[in-house]
């Protein structure tokens, strides 16, 4: 993907309506098993790395992106 469309993922992915509900969903769904537990969780595909920061409250988050430009927005998202 190119770098601009990084930054608009980044830019959105906090409240842009598509981000918002699909995260909203999945920790739905996620959240009933999760409650009770410590996790170490692995986002494999993390994009810029919004739900690395919404699946902390579960435990520690990693990510890996195969592309540089998203690890680079991880980084600057301070994960």
């Amino acid at each position: 993907m190119k770098r601009v469309e990084y930054r608009r993922m980044f830019e959105a992915e906090e409240r842009q309506w598509w981000y918002a509900g699909q995260r909203a969903v999945a920790l739905a769904l996620f959240e009933p098993w999760a409650r009770d537990r410590r996790l170490l969780l692995l986002d494999a595909g993390c994009g810029t790395g919004f739900n690395l920061v919404a699946l902390a409250r579960f435990g520690p988050t990693l990510g890996i992106d195969l592309s540089e430009g998203a690890v680079a927005f991880c980084r600057g998202r301070g994960v």
